[in-house]
């Protein structure tokens, strides 16, 4: 009987370690989720495309979405999946709200060259994006909102540092990989076998320009329990939090009224 007993924890404490095993050497394929198909931007919208050399021999792939003549950029900070040609609901949203934009791809996405080899592979990425806005495209800075979407909120917050800029939107912000790594799997050791935990904590204190938070009650990926505390983390007084309904990917969509007059009104009192 203990010989049967000691076999089936053996093969137990074996099997854990190969799960475990398997998450930290294919934790990026878990994580990141990148789309090299490339769809050109809609003839509708004015959308000029640029390569930023960088490095020996990368690039990165922006998009300048000119809506106006007037300044106000958003510079858009992707998810964790596909690219920038799938941004086609944000850029939209940019038009109806009197927006210019820029967006990118990150190293590894889409049209950019390269493959994600680090936390730093997106960081260098956004730094390199805000810098075309600024000495390439001469956008003040307080004419500037940065715009990051689920994994691109630690981003753009790492980025942005002590910059003052016009606005910061964070919608359904990735507050911490560690997080909902402990989350969804609680029998593992995350926080020693994570290489990629973006940590929003980190850099959001760092900077206090307006900020606008959205969030879903009903996100199945960042529970809006984290929105919360976040929220409550944020040390300034310029802050709202606009709550909507619907999945992480859906919310805008499922509760598109109330999220597009929320982002209009906060835009609105920055002018």
């Amino acid at each position: 009987m203990k010989k049967i007993f000691s076999i089936i924890v053996s093969l137990f404490v074996l099997v854990y370690l190969i799960c475990i095993g398997y998450f930290y050497f294919w934790q990026e394929k878990i994580i990141f989720h990148p789309e090299r198909t490339y769809h050109p931007p809609p003839k509708s919208f004015s959308i000029k495309q640029h390569f930023i050399s960088y490095g020996k021999n990368d690039s990165l792939h922006v998009w300048h979405f000119e809506n106006n003549s007037f300044y106000p950029t958003v510079l858009y900070f992707s998810g964790n999946s596909f690219n920038i040609s799938h941004r086609n609901f944000h850029i939209d949203l940019f038009k109806k709200l009197g927006l210019n934009a820029v967006m990118f791809d990150y190293r590894g996405y889409g049209s950019s060259s390269g493959s994600i080899d680090s936390k730093d592979s997106f960081y260098e990425s956004g730094a390199i994006a805000f810098d075309f806005m600024l000495n390439k495209l001469k956008i003040p800075k307080d004419q500037i909102i940065f715009w990051g979407h689920s994994l691109g909120g630690p981003i753009s917050a790492k980025t942005l540092g002590i910059t003052k800029i016009r606005a910061i939107v964070l919608e359904s912000p990735v507050t911490s990989i560690e997080d909902i790594g402990n989350r969804l799997y609680p029998f593992f050791p995350i926080s020693y076998i994570l290489k990629y935990d973006f940590n929003i904590y980190e850099h959001i204190n760092n900077n206090k320009s307006p900020i606008l938070l959205i969030h879903s009650k009903d996100d199945d990926t960042v529970p809006f329990l984290f929105a919360e505390n976040l929220f409550q983390n944020i040390e300034r007084n310029n802050k709202k939090f606009l709550v909507i309904n619907g999945s992480h990917r859906l919310g805008s969509y499922d509760s598109f009224p109330r999220y597009y007059d929320g982002i209009k009104m906060f835009l609105k009192s920055k002018n």
